[in-house]
């Protein structure tokens, strides 16, 4: 039998008449195929909790302290990385906020509208080394060093000059709309400043200037300048006189205020020559190489304000100018539509450039606007960027007010149907 042979494998002992004898005792008693099944799946005994461990071989030894130190110095680069800043500052995307909840204005009716206008911002911190690693590999991240975010300005300086532009916007935008809607406005001309020296040659990515205008050599952003040649300089048109009879190559003195840490601070005044240029429209006139700040004060009929907290910088101020116009008027600007602007704006209602585009492209995106109204002073580069981030189709570049307002049109707003309402206003 197949369970007599089973359990003579087991019983080597006994002979073979006794075998007999107690394979058939078993076989009454038990099923022999089942005991041996159980003792065959019998777990192996446990090895004892108080065994020596096993040193590593000798020879695995010597990478061991090796290997510590180096995991213990990559932790303590990867600490000192995330709170050690170094010289870079990020350009990076950072929020597009309707414009509508921002403001305020008691005067007259105000008139809400579904949709909203958009106004973009970009992020520009300081960065520990980590973060600069984290931004090199993010596409939509740029990097500059301190001499390209502030030039030979200090960071409060340009913080300053950042919120003097915001203000000059937040007087200039609600100027813009309120005489384009016929409410009685005014103009009131102030200082003459430098916004900015002009660069003749920049980089591939225009992110740094290479050469700038022979004027930077004594001519700083943010100086008011007081007199050229030993005659007074009040308003911008003062210049024009000041510089007749001069030529390219000619040097003239001027005479500045320094820009101050605060308008409460203005800095001392200095006195240098200033080599002029041939004018790049019309070389027989001589030309600084400067743009002026737009520093004309404007009296409202009423007050408007808008609360931009510490946002810096003039960019928002079509959208701040397009908002007002439909928060005064009936009816819906955008078509009840979702629009992101952004853009500079003067008081004849021109648009001008700005910085960050790309970056704001990425936060319209976000956003979820379905229009992007943008400057058409931008670069080529930065135009085709942002209709690449977009869409070509959700991109209008605009050089004036009215050109923003047709683009609006184009979407189903009311933008060419406002009239002017405030030619009857009397305060």
């Amino acid at each position: 039998m197949r369970e007599g042979l089973l359990f003579e494998t087991r019983i080597n002992t006994k002979s073979a008449a006794t075998l007999t004898n107690a394979a058939r005792k078993v076989t009454s008693d038990v099923n022999i195929s089942e005991a041996v099944t159980r003792d065959a799946t019998l777990p192996a005994p446990a090895s004892s909790p108080w065994a020596a461990p096993r040193l590593p071989n000798p020879r695995h030894r010597r990478w061991a302290i090796p290997t510590a130190l180096l995991g213990l110095s990559i932790g303590a680069t990867f600490l000192g990385s995330s709170v050690v800043f170094v010289d870079r500052y990020a350009e990076a995307p950072g929020s597009a906020s309707a414009v509508e909840q921002r403001m305020e204005f008691e005067a007259v009716k105000r008139y809400p509208a579904k949709g909203s206008v958009l106004f973009v911002t970009v992020a520009g911190p300081h960065l520990t080394g980590l973060q600069a690693l984290v931004g090199w590999l993010d596409p939509d991240v740029d990097e500059l060093t301190f001499a390209q975010k502030f030039g030979t300005s200090t960071p409060e300086q340009e913080r300053s000059r950042g919120l003097k532009d915001m203000r000059s916007a937040k007087d200039d935008a609600p100027y813009v709309a309120l005489t384009k809607l016929g409410y009685p406005t005014e103009r009131i001309p102030g200082k003459v400043v430098v916004s900015r020296v002009l660069c003749l040659e920049a980089s591939k990515d225009r992110q740094t200037c290479l050469k700038y205008v022979p004027a930077d050599a004594f001519l700083d952003d943010g100086d008011e300048i007081l007199s050229i040649g030993g005659k007074a300089i009040t308003t911008r048109d003062d210049i024009s006189a000041a510089l007749a009879g001069h030529r390219a190559g000619d040097k003239v003195s001027f005479t500045v205020r320094r820009a101050g840490p605060t308008d409460d601070q203005p800095g001392p005044e200095q006195t240098g020559d200033v080599e002029l240029v041939a004018n790049p429209d019309d070389a027989t006139k001589p030309f600084i190489g400067i743009e002026l700040a737009d520093t004309t004060q404007v009296k409202l009929p009423f007050t408007v304000n808008i609360d931009t907290g510490a946002i810096g910088g003039p960019s928002a101020g079509l959208a701040f100018t397009l908002t007002l116009l439909d928060e005064l008027t009936p009816g819906e600007l955008t078509g009840g539509k979702k629009v992101a602007v952004t853009g500079t704006i003067d008081l004849d209602g021109r648009v001008g450039a700005i910085g960050g585009i790309r970056q704001k492209a990425v936060a319209v995106k976000q956003a979820g606007a379905q229009l992007f109204i943008v400057p058409a002073s931008q670069s080529d580069e930065d135009l085709a960027a942002v209709r690449k981030t977009l869409g070509a189709d959700r991109v209008v570049a605009v050089s004036t007010l009215d050109e923003a307002l047709a683009a609006l049109a184009k979407i189903g707003g009311n933008a060419l149907e406002l009239g002017t309402p405030g030619s009857t206003y009397t305060g």
